[in-house]
């Protein structure tokens, strides 16, 4: 089976038991906060659980391994790329600390659902960990890792990446104009695009949840 696979087998087997164990915490989360039902989160685990499962060349989605040093400063760039759309838009025009009180008030989100049970610093930690691990991980997994990845094997980088983040935007409201597609869209498709990975932007945009969560708190 090893040879079968090569390197990505063992990849294969780590993406599987994540994919899994997000489905398991999203279901637990769901119950626990009895939030809205995460139905974007659910689509993008289990289709990519189904394309991992079929696809023998994974690697092309995205799914690489990067050294430490070209991981961080991967992220580092992401992540200040993210804070800074954040700082010039959210000033005035207010949309994530909307996005908050959207999730607490008219229906429990299992992202920031959290705030509502526990202190600020536990509050923090669990959106950082339960975000990265889970929430944001199924997005940049999904539209960034296997949909950019099957894009790019047709059209050119910038159609590809622009084409990804405007779907990926059906999934938001606020979001839809600015931070879906302008900061989680497209910086995060350059990031993956020119990384190879997916995982640079899912530790950037776990942090700026983690930072604008502590700003809005």
């Amino acid at each position: 089976m090893k040879e079968k696979f090569g390197y990505d087998y063992s990849i294969h087997q780590i993406l599987t038991i994540w994919i899994m164990g997000s489905l398991l915490a999203t279901t637990v989360a769901f119950i626990f906060l009895q939030a809205d039902f995460p139905f974007f989160i659910y689509l993008n685990l289990i289709l990519s659980l189904i394309i991992v499962f079929k696809s023998k060349r994974i690697h092309q989605f995205g799914i690489n391994i990067l050294p430490a040093k070209k991981l961080v400063l991967f992220a580092f760039v992401n992540l200040v790329s993210i804070l800074m759309v954040y700082l010039l838009i959210e000033p005035w025009a207010h949309i994530y600390e909307k996005l908050l009180e959207i999730s607490l008030e008219q229906g429990v989100d299992i992202t920031f659902g959290w705030i509502l049970y526990y202190p600020k610093i536990i509050t923090l930690l669990i959106v950082l960990i339960f975000g990265g691990f889970v929430t944001i991980f199924s997005e940049e997994l999904f539209f960034r890792g296997i949909l950019e990845g099957y894009l790019l094997q047709k059209w050119s980088p910038g159609r590809a990446i622009a084409v990804q983040s405007i779907i990926f935007s059906v999934e938001g409201l606020l979001y839809i104009i600015f931070y879906s597609i302008i900061v989680i869209g497209i910086i995060n498709g350059i990031i993956v695009y020119k990384s190879k990975s997916i995982f640079p932007s899912v530790i950037a945009a776990s942090f700026a949840n983690f930072i604008m969560v502590i700003f809005f708190l």
